[in-house]
């Protein structure tokens, strides 16, 4: 079945998804009044927990393409989405924790740069660049200015394109941060689900400014940017919260990111998810032996060069057996 479909300008949509997509912007496919609750009593425990641990916390909603180029649709979409059923729910008493920039981004259509690709289900890395100050002035953290960025357009195949025949390409914007003080330390290895990357700023010290991330695909781009506004900078590709992550870094800001299309599948926020366990399982399953020895040794090399204590325990937790 073809998962992708073509809309107007040339612009490419995902269809046929797990997430039935294209079903959830013609208006055929929506909440129950169950899972809104349930959305309603997860974010509401979170807010809360975060509240009393005095750490800021957001849940960032990062809009499908299908919403920001709406008027690009093979058919008329619906004026009654899940997502507007999802933030009436919330509303009023969640609605400081949840960020949904879909103005933004269409404001963005008007510039001279990529919002998002043609050939991609992705925001562009200048969307994400704009998102990151959105949200950074939000939660009332510092961020970086247009001057610390440069913008380069680039083309790419995309995850759309490399779906047709023959592939296609379409402009992508990319924002670099011209002097990077925040490294890549650490990263397990893993692809997808069970990711977990930690970035330290090169003048780092002990209880600095802690930020952990957990998201989708879409948060890949914007780590270039959450990572220069703070001294730890911890990502993990996953909906689910790992508590122990909470524990174990005492973060200063949590920032949970989920792509519209996927708020149909409600996470579980289970205290005992461990996203060690997600890696292992993944590493046991997806993985050959001789792939899975590869990636332990290197988890153990790295593991061996860390300075602070709380990234040599989170380290340690994907090579325990």
């Amino acid at each position: 079945m073809n998962k992708v479909v073509c809309g107007k300008n040339g612009r490419l949509f995902l269809d046929h998804d797990a997430n039935h997509v294209m079903l959830q912007h013609s208006g055929d496919l929506t909440f129950t009044a169950e899972q809104l609750n349930d959305w309603f009593e997860l974010l509401a425990r979170r807010a809360n927990f975060f509240q009393q641990k005095n750490i800021k916390f957001c849940f960032l909603i990062a809009p499908d393409a299908q919403s920001v180029f709406y008027d690009e649709l093979p058919f008329e979409p619906s004026l009654r989405r899940p997502i507007h059923d999802f933030m009436e729910r919330m509303a009023p008493a969640l609605t400081e924790v949840i960020h949904y920039p879909l103005d933004t981004l269409k404001a963005l259509r008007s510039s001279n740069y990529t919002v998002y690709p043609k050939t991609d289900t992705h925001w562009s890395s200048y969307s994400c660049f704009k998102i990151y100050q959105s949200l950074q002035g939000i939660i009332d953290e510092e961020f970086l200015s247009d001057d610390e960025v440069y913008f380069d357009q680039i083309n790419i195949v995309g995850d759309l394109g490399n779906k047709v025949v023959p592939e296609r390409q379409s402009s992508f914007t990319v924002a670099k941060v011209k002097q990077q003080k925040s490294q890549l330390i650490f990263n397990n290895g893993m692809s997808v689900r069970g990711r977990c990357q930690i970035f330290r700023n090169s003048s780092a010290v002990e209880n600095g400014k802690v930020c952990l991330l957990f998201g989708d695909s879409f948060s890949y781009d914007t780590l270039a940017f959450f990572k220069e506004s703070y001294d730890t900078f911890v990502f993990c590709h996953s909906a689910s919260i790992d508590y122990d992550l909470i524990s174990l870094y005492k973060p200063n800001v949590v920032i949970c990111e989920m792509a519209e299309r996927f708020l149909l599948n409600i996470p579980s926020d289970n205290v005992e998810f461990n996203i060690a366990e997600v890696f292992r399982q993944k590493l046991l399953l997806n993985y050959s032996e001789v792939e899975g020895e590869r990636i332990i040794s290197n988890i153990n090399e790295q593991a061996s060069k860390l300075s602070f204590d709380e990234d040599m325990i989170f380290a340690h937790r994907f090579i325990k057996n």
